[in-house]
């Protein structure tokens, strides 16, 4: 078992394996994260997140895993508690984001430069539930991040200059503080790269300060 700064148990084998492997999947297939296959026809269909099915077809993004590239993991890393990393990252560099929920305290924990890019669930749904929390989405807003709302958004992806991380944690005091989190981090430079790529990809519907204050 691993125990972190703050005393928390850590499961090694299940966190820890299930951070590598969510990292070997991203990288050599980059298919399923943008939605649920439907493999009852004879050519794969993507359920893209826009809600549209689309052939996978080579030259897309979102291609099978038999014509998807691979990502060399020879710069990947396995990191408990990793909000210390992915903050400091965040500092660096202008960054792109896709992650589930933003909660109380995201901006703090993750202090997106003016120019980054952030996508979450925003939709009734996830604001109503507390989940997500647009008062700190119109702090981004006003700080000159651009955002955008995924209602069917499951993906944890933080991508800056040099790193990737891949994991479980959402934005959330409650994540840094009480949950337990892990994540790879990735220092390939196409890994890194395509983490990019699947954020600008799921960037779909943009909000404004408007729209934020009325939420």
């Amino acid at each position: 078992h691993w125990r972190s700064r703050q005393g928390k148990r850590l499961y090694g084998t299940s966190r820890v394996a299930a951070a590598w492997f969510t990292a070997q999947w991203f990288c050599k297939t980059r298919v399923v994260i943008a939605g649920r296959l439907n493999m009852s026809r004879s050519t794969t269909v993507c359920k893209k997140v826009l809600g549209t099915k689309t052939p996978c077809v080579s030259g897309n993004w979102l291609t099978s895993p038999a014509t998807s590239p691979r990502v060399s993991m020879s710069k990947a890393s396995v990191v408990i508690d990793p909000w210390t990393r992915i903050t400091a990252a965040c500092r660096r560099s202008r960054g792109d984001v896709a992650v589930a929920y933003v909660g109380q305290g995201a901006s703090r924990l993750l202090p997106l430069r003016r120019g980054s890019r952030l996508v979450a669930d925003a939709s009734e749904a996830a604001v109503r539930s507390g989940q997500t929390d647009p008062r700190e989405l119109l702090k981004y807003v006003r700080k000159g991040v651009e955002v955008f709302s995924q209602p069917r958004l499951h993906a944890k992806v933080y991508a800056f200059d040099g790193v990737a991380f891949v994991g479980s944690p959402n934005v959330s005091g409650r994540s840094a503080e009480y949950l337990v989190e892990v994540a790879a981090a990735l220092q390939n430079s196409a890994a890194v790269g395509e983490a990019r790529r699947f954020v600008r990809h799921v960037a779909r519907s943009p909000l404004g300060e408007e729209f934020l204050e009325k939420l």
